[in-house]
């Protein structure tokens, strides 16, 4: 299965470590772990704001998709 996270991308659920509030990167240690992570994707343009942060195991992703809203996507496809 997969889940739409805004613009035209689609990722594979098997694939998610976690769905986090884009409010995590107010924290400098989270700031810092992403900023080093590999594979950083916005799923959108850059002048739309970003709403939650997908964490994969080899990328993170950007949406402006709500957290709560993906995981309904994802409640809804189980």
């Amino acid at each position: 299965m997969y889940l739409h996270i805004g613009g035209n991308k689609l990722i594979s659920l098997n694939n998610i470590i976690g769905i986090f509030n884009i409010d995590l990167e107010k924290n400098q240690n989270n700031a810092d772990f992403l900023e080093k992570f590999p594979g950083k994707y916005s799923g959108e343009e850059e002048s739309i704001k970003n709403s939650s942060i997908v964490m994969m195991s080899d990328k993170v992703y950007y949406s402006s998709i709500s957290p709560l809203t993906l995981m309904r996507r994802i409640e809804k496809n189980e």
